[in-house]
């Protein structure tokens, strides 16, 4: 698995397991399949699935692609939903991020801490901090 450390995030490769064209900025998943190239993903679909990282940019299936698993990237936020500065984060079906309770979302992850307010369906700056369960 290929990565890349510099001041802001650090990132893997992965190679799309589906067409991932649209999934820009949108939190993805281990598909469940090795390849040599990197890591296999794909779109994190429920708000309950673990998440590895944010995908960097828009590859094709079988393409290789960015992800950001620490660091700071940019998301797209709940379409329903925007995010205050501070909040932290879980993500929704789409691979979204919103604002989680800590503590009361327990069945959620926490994917991370907002860096900036912004609106639903925006494209914002956050802390990428894959915690584990918001318990």
């Amino acid at each position: 698995m290929a990565s890349e450390i510099n001041t802001y995030a650090v990132r893997i490769t992965g190679v799309a397991a589906v067409d991932l064209s649209a999934k820009q900025f949108l939190f993805v998943k281990p598909a469940g399949t090795t390849n040599t190239l990197g890591v296999d993903v794909t779109p994190c679909t429920g708000i309950t699935d673990l998440p590895i990282g944010v995908l960097q940019d828009t590859p094709a299936a079988g393409d290789l692609g960015g992800v950001c698993v620490s660091g700071i990237s940019k998301v797209r936020v709940n379409a329903s939903t925007g995010i205050t500065v501070g909040n932290v984060l879980g993500i929704d079906n789409t691979g979204a991020v919103k604002a989680i309770a800590y503590g009361t979302d327990t069945t959620q992850y926490v994917v991370g801490k907002a860096l900036e307010t912004a609106a639903a369906g925006s494209i914002a700056q956050i802390y990428v901090s894959l915690l584990g369960p918001a318990k």
